[in-house]
């Protein structure tokens, strides 16, 4: 068996990215829904590589360090909140993922885009937010 990490998910196939940088396209194990787990981009995973033509199977999945629901990925370490001037910010948007990547111990970074539309934006947000660790 081998270690890598899922890097993309779509209709039952899974591609693995192993420790070297090799791709392999995987199935997952029924005891996975079975147990109502799904994977999820990012896993760490023990899997089986296939054999020419056919497709391996991913075997085990590790105990997962953050996990989003939307969009469901997993051992996600930063999340970058990305704002513009235009359209008006989400504050409550905003407040309500780093409440999510607090619980999860996710290092949240923002991001003022197109600043130059609007200097004064990114100067609020960086007065607002500065004193949370942001």
């Amino acid at each position: 068996m081998k270690i890598g990490r899922i890097i993309e998910g779509r209709g039952g196939l899974y591609t693995i990215r192993d420790e070297n940088g090799r791709d392999f396209i995987l199935r997952a194990k029924k005891h996975f829904r079975h147990e109502g787990m799904v994977p999820l981009v990012g896993d760490r995973v023990h899997f089986t590589p296939g054999n020419l033509e056919e497709h391996g199977w991913l075997e085990q999945i590790f105990p997962r360090s953050s996990l989003s629901v939307r969009p469901p990925v997993a051992n996600i370490t930063q999340l970058v909140i990305v704002l513009a001037p235009e359209p008006e910010p989400d504050f409550l948007l905003v407040d309500k993922l780093l409440v999510f990547a607090s619980r999860q111990n996710i290092a949240p970074l923002i991001a003022v885009n197109k600043s130059e539309l609007d200097p004064g934006v990114a100067v609020e947000i960086r007065q607002t937010y500065s004193t949370s660790g942001v």
